[in-house]
């Protein structure tokens, strides 16, 4: 039996990101990332990170990240791990789970550096299995 292949296309902006993929999914979403402010933040949310539209919507509750500026991962370990929990975020859209093998191609800004583009593959490798 053939293997169930799922080829997702990613185009990380510094404002806007879009994820496609062979399994008919299209999915825009801004490039923020929240995290609750307090523990009644957390408790309210229900959850600990919140993406996009979701996260511009509570922001009066949520810490507000945008890690990319100027087409370049701001040079924080915090902000390279919300790249990469924003890159899981947009994979998981395509619902990978259904498919027997995931394989992404991810651009970058083009003012990303040569590190920037191996902590987005880094970011990437845990959640398919070639980039």
């Amino acid at each position: 039996m053939a293997e169930d292949v799922l080829y997702i296309g990613i185009d990380l902006g510094t404002f806007r990101s879009v994820m496609v993929s062979s399994g008919n999914h299209e999915e825009e979403e801004l490039t923020v990332i929240g995290t609750p402010k307090d523990p009644i933040a957390r408790n309210f949310l229900k959850r600990d990170v919140l993406f996009g539209e979701d996260a511009l919507k509570n922001r009066l509750a949520l810490n507000l990240y945008r890690p990319l500026e100027l087409g370049v991962i701001k040079d924080t370990v915090e902000d390279r791990q919300f790249i990469a929990h924003f890159i899981t975020h947009l994979i998981g859209l395509a619902d990978p789970e259904e498919h027997d093998r995931v394989v992404a191609v991810i651009g970058a800004p083009a003012e990303a550096s040569h590190v920037d583009k191996t902590a987005i593959f880094d970011a990437a490798a845990g959640s398919v299995n070639a980039a």
